[in-house]
């Protein structure tokens, strides 16, 4: 039993190192990039403690007690605070939400710091005779994961429609795995503390089940990430733009004849099938048309093209919406007709798209063209 335990900490650790390594040899990190870097690093701390406590290091143990004791108090709030940066990316934003790991200071400077340091307070006593910080803090971290959760789904569609943040379907499902992912330890944990509340049932390898499904969280983001870009990492977060792309001059990820051969067989599907008029094109519908991942074909538009999936189809959408409304389509459709023909789908995102390209609604571009054909003759 103790070989597994110690093969699953020393695979944690691993995998931490793994998730730190990607996410530091990325340059110009973006606030994202950064907050994932103390997420791994405060996970460490756990594997490293629990690592410690199997093996009686005494002063591992000590050290990584003072985070690991309270990480339910801050890795919570970091979450929350990481998706905000998502699609919050404003300046001070650290700052304003400062006051969500105020309990975790507290706890680390109250409680943690006076146990470490082997001092006999009165408060100590009291707190760990009538109060159960486990389930306080398994309440705690449940709360803030909903409010990251609530931030997400209320937000996933907004942004999408807007292209406030260069995000692909498959970066949304990572975010969304993993949220639920390290929710589901918070409620492993929970489960666990009111088992042994309710009946009492209490064993000293009952904490090692907690770190069990932590692990087996990190695994499935993991390979979930490892399906897009890097390790650990979607593509929005592997490379040094964070979430907004500028085009590249040279691909990571791509070779020269996988480059050459994607940009050109997406040139033909685009400007000869005119793909983009399908109104539910979706990257995995591209990747199937072109017969190659949805991992190599975000690379190719993020990393090749300089821009997600929506902003390159929309580019697409935005040119024939142009032609047909300098031309005399406005006979046989009106201008909403012309943008439903242009694969958008609706009339709001149309005119969005439209002014977000070219500057202008498609009505002052329609008016603009005909000036311009008057002085012309």
């Amino acid at each position: 039993m103790k070989l597994v335990v110690d093969f699953m900490l020393i695979f944690g650790i691993v995998l931490n190192a793994l998730a730190l390594f990607g996410l530091l040899r990325v340059k110009n990190k973006k606030l994202p990039q950064l907050i994932l870097i103390v997420f791994w690093a405060f996970t460490v701390f756990v594997f490293l403690y629990f690592y410690a406590s199997l093996h009686q290091l005494y002063i591992l143990k000590t050290i990584s007690f003072c985070l690991e004791n309270g990480v339910r108090l801050f890795i919570p709030p970091l979450v929350y605070l990481y998706i905000q940066s998502i699609f919050y990316p404003r300046k001070n934003l650290v700052q304003k939400n400062f006051g969500h790991f105020v309990p975790f200071l507290l706890f680390l400077i109250l409680y943690n710091l006076p146990k470490v340091l082997g001092l006999k307070l009165s408060y100590l006593n009291f707190s760990d005779h009538y109060l159960n910080w486990g389930l306080l803090q398994d309440l705690f971290g449940i709360v803030y994961f909903g409010l990251a959760l609530k931030i997400y789904y209320s937000l996933k569609k907004t942004v999408v429609d807007h292209h406030q943040v260069n995000l692909t379907t498959q970066d949304f499902f990572w975010l969304e795995k993993f949220l639920f992912s390290f929710l589901m330890v918070l409620l492993v944990d929970l489960m666990i503390t009111l088992n042994e509340l309710i009946f009492g049932y209490s064993v000293f390898w009952d904490a090692y089940i907690t770190v069990f499904f932590l692990l087996c969280a990190m695994l499935y983001i993991g390979y979930y990430g490892l399906t897009q870009s890097t390790v650990f990492l979607p593509s929005f977060l592997a490379h040094d733009t964070g979430v907004v792309s500028i085009k590249r001059t040279k691909s990571v990820y791509l070779n020269k004849n996988e480059i050459t051969y994607f940009k050109n067989k997406y040139n033909d599907l685009m400007e000869t099938d005119r793909l983009y008029l399908e109104k539910d094109l979706s990257l995995t519908a591209l990747a199937h048309k072109m017969e190659i991942s949805t991992r190599k074909l975000s690379a190719f538009f993020n990393e090749v093209l300089g821009s997600s999936f929506n902003e390159s189809i929309n580019r697409y959408r935005v040119e024939e919406a142009k032609r047909k409304l300098s031309a005399n389509a406005l006979q046989q459709y009106t201008i909403a007709g012309i943008g439903f023909s242009c694969g958008f789908k609706s009339k709001s995102s149309f005119y969005r798209i439209f002014k977000k390209f070219t500057g202008i609604s498609p009505l002052a571009y329609i008016e603009k063209t005909l000036k311009e054909s008057q002085d012309e003759r």
